[in-house]
């Protein structure tokens, strides 16, 4: 899939953002901070950012839930801290291709990007259930046993029957099947604008995953060398990063508020809007604490929003410190 830029691109303002300044302890946090936006089909993006673990996740809840996820490390090999680049990100569609990008920053002579995974959300999950996320960067990233197995149990049938069965899967040989299985790594650009794309179809070729991480020529360059992206700064400014991520994975659709909500609740709702716009700009405890009272009604009413569509209804933590399920 090549990158959406001739496609028209909108800026965008996250629906929802953890820690929220004057809500949340981000102490409570440790580190993990998160963002929801919504691409131009209006599927909700989660971006999330853990400095634990230098793990960078986008989170795609479309039809069939995907991930794109990264971790990013100091020149000694440690965990670092992201921060964002921007307020907002940039949205785009070109075809059935739906793009979201930002920018990240960090304050760091070097980066070691590793373990890119693509893929859904459970292979996320699984990679950070196994551990293998904390250790030493390797290539391929991760793999799903059952998909393996797969494989092998149909390099076992006869030829003819293999030939039926891998056709369901959109191809004629159980090699290329073993290549879905990880990412093709590129460098792109050219000398002063320099990235990398990874690129990976899912495992019955029907929808396909990019990412593409471009540094600021400004700010750094780029080299590939398989299990690492070394990102460099070129100076003394705090490297910047552009993230793009590119699917061309079903859409759902999303519902509105009051197609979720009984007018009971939305009067409700509306009620509280009321109390806090006249409570703005007063001191009293009170009245303080109905703007409290509104933000956090209105940041729960947001968050049913994002989980659902009319296909379903997912599954999330109240913070969101998880996949969308």
């Amino acid at each position: 899939m090549g990158a959406a830029t001739a496609a028209a691109q909108t800026h965008v303002q996250p629906i929802l953002g953890f820690p929220e300044q004057g809500l949340d302890d981000p102490a409570a946090y440790q580190g993990y901070q998160t963002r929801f936006f919504r691409d131009t089909k209006g599927n909700v993006v989660q971006v999330y950012l853990d400095a634990r673990s230098g793990r960078v996740v986008n989170l795609l809840a479309d039809a069939v839930d995907e991930s794109v996820g990264f971790t990013v490390r100091d020149g000694n090999g440690k965990p670092i801290r992201l921060e964002w680049g921007s307020p907002d990100a940039i949205v785009s569609q070109d075809g059935n291709r739906r793009t979201i990008e930002y920018q990240l920053a960090v304050n760091s002579p070097q980066l070691l990007i590793g373990w890119i995974l693509l893929g859904s959300m459970r292979v996320e999950r699984d990679l950070g259930y196994s551990g293998r996320g904390l250790e030493p960067y390797d290539w391929p990233t991760f793999r799903l046993r059952e998909q393996e197995e797969l494989i092998a149990n149909l390099d076992r049938l006869d030829p003819a029957e293999r030939q039926r069965q891998i056709g369901m899967l959109g191809t004629g040989f159980t090699s290329e099947l073993l290549a879905r299985l990880e990412p093709d790594l590129l460098t792109t650009g050219v000398r002063g604008g320099r990235g990398v794309t990874a690129l990976q179809a899912t495992l019955d070729g029907k929808t396909n995953l990019q990412l593409e991480l471009v540094p600021d020529p400004g700010t750094a360059s780029v080299l590939v060398n398989l299990p690492v992206v070394s990102v460099r700064a070129t100076g003394k400014q705090p490297i910047r990063f552009t993230v793009r991520v590119t699917t061309d994975g079903p859409s759902l659709n999303p519902l509105v508020r009051d197609q979720i909500f009984n007018s009971a609740f939305l009067r409700f709702l509306n009620d509280a809007r009321v109390a806090a716009n006249n409570a703005r700009g007063k001191s009293s405890a009170t009245e303080v604490a109905k703007v409290t009272r509104y933000r956090l009604l209105e940041r729960d009413a947001r968050g049913t929003e994002l989980l659902s569509s009319k296909e379903k209804l997912m599954a999330g933590l109240p913070n969101y410190a998880t996949y969308f399920g």
